[in-house]
């Protein structure tokens, strides 16, 4: 008698592992589909990645002066001109800021630190007098006095001392003529093709340059932070002179802070002028040089001309806004649900008509999630001339990223 086979068990009684597997994928793969429709992509920036946009206006007109020849230029702008005619001429103690320039190359000096010293010799003190003797201007020293390299440095620069610069030359180099070799050839370093020097204070009507080289080398001298402070100050004391005043016009006065100037009977008045100017926030540096002024009171009208390029050039300088609370730099967000992004403060900076300003911005992240209202999200940069400022950019509203429903619609 046969067997009856007895009533089969459903398929997930009888294989309970391979169902529960089946049904684990099945969950895997609709948690996997619900992540990926909630998880929106990276938000966008509807942005000016990088736009340009030129000045408006047209450049001033700069008066040259009647006589001799003149130059200015804006470092931080990049711009500068000069008179039609510059022929190399006699340049005075304009010379002096080469000198400090090779010297402070030479032996840098930090703070705290007054470098080498130099003993004055009987063979100094009759050179001085001699000097006096031809109306030179100089420092008072005596036998045996001891001065740093501080301490020269000062006196060449803001009394315009001529012994102070033969002493100079003396603690750097092994002579005067191997010290002015080593400034004619940091002049063809710079690229200075019109300037030679033949003595170290410029005395020497054979030391010529051209005012648009000289402000080549004013751009350089103020690059020293010693050479900087220097110029700037209406007096210094020295150890055996005392208290001696500076001879540039107009330190201290409307914005001037330096740089230096020349006065031989060759060279005329001649000097050389660093102004800062405030523009949209920014501290503007306008460079102006004169040479070959012979008024009554030649270094004063030198001075007085130098100022009047200064003021003429900076009326050109105008504020150029690029950001605020009603100019957003970009929008960030998906789709339509944008928000505009800002700068942290109105960005303004300085411009020159005609040239080029250029904004660029990056996010600092992907963003993937709900922002609130003034978070930090990225950089900009704006470029003007020479110069470069960076602010940073946030969200002008809370920003929400879009919902599951949005992303499926």
């Amino acid at each position: 008698m046969s067997k009856h086979a007895g009533p089969r068990r459903p398929f997930w009684r009888r294989r309970p592992v391979a169902a529960v597997l089946a049904c684990l994928l099945i969950v895997i793969i609709s948690v996997t589909v619900v992540v990926l429709l909630h998880a929106p992509s990276p938000a966008s920036a509807t942005l000016l990645v990088e736009s340009h946009s030129v000045v408006p206006g047209s450049p001033p007109t700069v008066r040259w002066p009647t006589e001799g020849e003149a130059a200015w230029s804006v470092p931080s702008l990049g711009v500068r001109d000069h008179s039609a005619v510059q022929s190399a001429v006699p340049i005075g103690s304009i010379a002096k800021l080469m000198t400090a320039i090779v010297v402070l190359r030479d032996h840098p000096l930090t703070p705290g630190r007054d470098g080498p010293v130099v003993t004055v010799t009987e063979a100094d003190l009759a050179a001085f007098r001699a000097e006096v003797a031809a109306d030179q201007s100089n420092v008072t020293i005596q036998s045996g006095e001891m001065l740093s390299e501080r301490q020269l440095v000062e006196g060449l620069l803001i009394h315009s001392g001529n012994d102070y610069a033969d002493l100079i030359g003396r603690l750097d180099a092994a002579s005067s003529t191997a010290f002015v070799a080593k400034m004619n050839a940091t002049a063809a370093a710079m690229g200075l093709t019109r300037t030679s020097y033949a003595d170290a204070s410029g005395f020497d009507p054979s030391t010529v340059s051209t005012p648009a080289e000289q402000l080549i080398v004013a751009q350089a001298a103020l690059r020293d932070p010693l050479i900087a402070s220097l110029v700037d100050q209406t007096s210094v004391n020295l150890p055996v002179a005392g208290s001696v005043s500076t001879y540039t016009p107009l330190v201290g006065t409307g914005g001037v802070v330096g740089v230096k100037s020349g006065l031989t009977t060759q060279a005329g008045g001649c000097d050389v002028l660093a102004r800062d100017l405030v523009i949209g926030g920014h501290i503007v540096q306008i460079l102006t040089a004169v040479t070959g002024q012979h008024a009554a009171d030649r270094l004063k009208a030198a001075g007085a001309e130098a100022f009047r390029l200064s003021t003429e050039v900076g009326a050109g300088i105008i504020p150029v806004p690029i950001s605020g609370a009603d100019a957003p730099l970009a929008n960030l967000g998906w789709g339509s649900d944008i928000v505009p992004v800002i700068a942290k403060h109105p960005v303004v900076v300085p411009g020159w008509p005609g040239t080029v300003v250029t904004v660029s911005m990056r996010l600092r992240r992907h963003v993937t999630t709900s922002l609130p209202r003034g978070s930090t999200v990225g950089l900009v940069r704006v470029e003007s001339g020479a110069t470069t400022w960076h602010a940073t950019v946030f969200t002008a509203a809370s920003l929400t990223p879009p919902g599951l429903l949005d992303r499926v619609v």
